[in-house]
């Protein structure tokens, strides 16, 4: 049976290195006010879902560099003198899901994006101060903490809580395989494979944890500083890495579709920025470029090099200028990597001989800058070989925009 397999480029005119932030290299492209400043956003297709002030508010960004307001829907829960604000959202299918500083949880149907209407309210919270502050969608349930109780799982098919568990000081959750990690003076593994979710352990030393984002086997957690923990091992994490912010304290950290890059949100009373970083090596976060700003409460990542952050009540779409990269894209499992014979030499799954210690999966993606033999190798290696490319040394000058290869 044939194996198909594709290899696509893709490869930016802009080039630099990455061992220092390059000016010049973010502009913003869009903007539009949105009256509320901005809690949490989600990015749904090619709409941002973000709890905003007392609102639920909608924004599309099918024209990244001119979206507009779809509407600010007031959430349940704002009778005056104890209105609620919007904490943190998440969306499932045509339903969003608004946690408030009062500790409700808030079901909306956005089937018709422009009137939302509410489907449900539940507490989960032990009291109207127990402040809700982060959701996480995974396998049909949200994982909410508020910041007296800690972790409350609710049953999406239900639309009730089916389990807690009780952590004081609670900031930020995200859940990776069988256990949650909660962040608050520290990060509080439980274990959720059970019924009742079962205390792991903590990870002390690593301060005040506002925000927490899965990557393969560590977490980025937003502290003072950028931290790194490594996850290997479920229930001994370690913190591995520190990438200073000079000055700032980190809000907010996400990471690209391609997990290449990761973008920091960070401030001080009067300094606001993003940071652009190079993660292809997890543990050594290399800067590339950094955008200075007046306000941002989140940031969220709108497509390659594109970041959505709020600035006050604006939502601005920045575009970053990032290194060129490669993307593999296999039609069919493979045990050995054939970009590694044609690679002939070049060291990028440590290949020996032809031979990959690592298996090339579908979607994986590699910083091309290191590897200028890439084209050419890809260009010589013409047995059974179908190209199509304007300009065979690709590798080695960089001025094509793309480049495709199909092995039969």
């Amino acid at each position: 049976m044939k194996k198909r397999i594709t290899v696509v480029f893709v490869v930016f005119f802009c080039l630099f290195s990455t061992s220092f932030v390059v000016a010049n290299c973010s502009n913003q492209i869009g903007n539009v006010n949105t009256f509320w400043a901005c809690e949490d956003m989600k990015v749904v297709n090619t709409f941002i879902y973000a709890a905003a002030g007392k609102t639920l508010t909608i924004v599309d960004v099918t024209i990244t560099n001119n979206p507009y307001l779809v509407t600010n829907f007031t959430i349940p829960g704002n009778s005056w003198p104890n209105s609620a604000n919007a904490r943190a959202v998440e969306v499932l299918g045509e339903t969003a899901y608004i946690l408030d500083n009062k500790g409700s949880l808030h079901s909306i149907d956005v089937t018709y994006p422009q009137t939302p209407t509410v489907n449900s309210t539940i507490m989960i919270g032990d009291n109207t101060y127990d402040s809700g502050q982060d959701l996480f969608l995974k396998d049909g349930k949200l994982y909410a903490v508020c910041v007296d109780s800690g972790l409350h799982i609710i049953d999406l098919a239900t639309f009730s809580e089916v389990a807690d568990f009780f952590q004081p000081n609670s900031y930020s959750v995200v859940v990776v395989g069988d256990y949650a990690y909660i962040g608050t003076t520290g990060i509080r593994i439980v274990n959720l494979s059970t019924t009742n979710p079962v205390d792991e352990g903590f990870l002390n030393g690593v301060g005040l944890v506002f925000d927490i984002v899965p990557h393969g086997s560590h977490l980025f957690i937003a502290n003072s500083d950028l931290g790194i923990v490594d996850i290997s091992t479920p229930t001994s994490p370690s913190l591995v890495h520190t990438y200073p912010t000079t000055n700032l304290i980190t809000l907010d950290v996400e990471v690209s579709s391609n997990g290449l890059f990761a973008y920091i949100s960070s401030s001080t009373s009067s300094t606001y920025q993003i940071e652009a970083l190079d993660i292809s090596t997890p543990t050594s976060p290399i800067p590339l470029c950094d955008h200075n700003i007046n306000w941002n409460d989140d940031i969220q990542v709108l497509g390659s090099g594109l970041v959505l952050m709020n600035s006050g009540s604006d939502f601005r779409v920045i575009e970053f200028t990032l290194p060129p990269v490669l993307t593999v894209n296999f039609d069919s499992g493979m045990g050995e990597s054939v970009l590694a014979e044609l690679l002939n030499g070049d060291d990028i799954f440590n290949c020996t001989n032809g031979s990959c210690a690592a298996v090339i999966e579908t979607g994986d993606s590699i910083d091309l800058t290191a590897y200028p033999k890439v084209g050419y190798a890809l260009d010589y290696w013409t047995n059974g070989v179908t190209t199509s490319t304007d300009n065979p040394m690709l590798g080695q000058y960089f001025n094509d925009m793309t480049w495709a290869a199909v092995f039969e």
